[in-house]
């Protein structure tokens, strides 16, 4: 089940339920809840209110993984049988799926801005890279040769993210990465007002 909770704590509430499976990533935007249910390979949006669920998109691949919002689209990624990941967009309202970026790297983790889509990935340990996609089309390289990428997180026009060695950050337009703290195998990163 997805459940909420208000930030100044208090009682949980369930916003959805799933019999095919548990779920699996989640996205938020100002009127729902996206989410995965890796099982079944699908995609589903419910109100943040709670009631009926949507099931946005199913089939895509052979393992789902990873979730992000934007104003207008939902974004998932797959693999194929081959070992293909494939970022789709969907409508948030639902309709036709389409492919975005296709890579033979592992991707680990989606975000979106009002303008860009980004996404972790690795060939190998030595090899992470957080790349993004504009509507425009076309792939860029925001860092690459990170050491056993972790995690990352988009907040503003920042992009952050956490390896095995340090918590580090860049303008998501591309620029210069500044380093923000040195650490020793993050499991997470998320991004605040003022803290990472």
């Amino acid at each position: 089940a997805i459940l909420k909770v208000s930030v100044q704590g208090g009682v949980t509430a369930t916003v959805a339920t799933s019999v095919q499976g548990p779920p699996g990533d989640i996205a938020v935007d100002s009127s729902n809840v996206y989410w995965t249910i890796p099982a079944v390979d699908a995609v589903m949006r419910t109100p943040l209110g709670g009631g009926p669920s949507t099931l946005l998109a199913s089939k895509q691949g052979t393992l789902l993984k990873g979730i992000a919002v934007d104003a207008t689209k939902v974004y998932f990624a797959t693999q194929n049988a081959a070992l293909i990941d494939t970022i789709f967009a969907v409508p948030i309202g639902g309709g036709a799926t389409k492919a975005v970026v296709t890579t033979q790297a592992h991707i680990l983790e989606l975000a979106a801005d009002p303008v860009h889509v980004f996404w972790s990935q690795t060939y190998g340990a030595t090899d992470g890279s957080i790349n993004f996609t504009t509507a425009k089309g076309g792939t860029t390289a925001l860092v690459t040769g990170l050491k056993d990428l972790r995690s990352f997180a988009v907040g503003g026009s920042l992009v952050s993210w956490a390896t095995t060695e340090a918590i580090a950050q860049a303008p998501s337009a591309g620029g210069s990465l500044t380093v923000l703290a040195a650490t020793s195998f993050p499991t997470a990163l998320a991004v605040g007002q003022k803290s990472v």
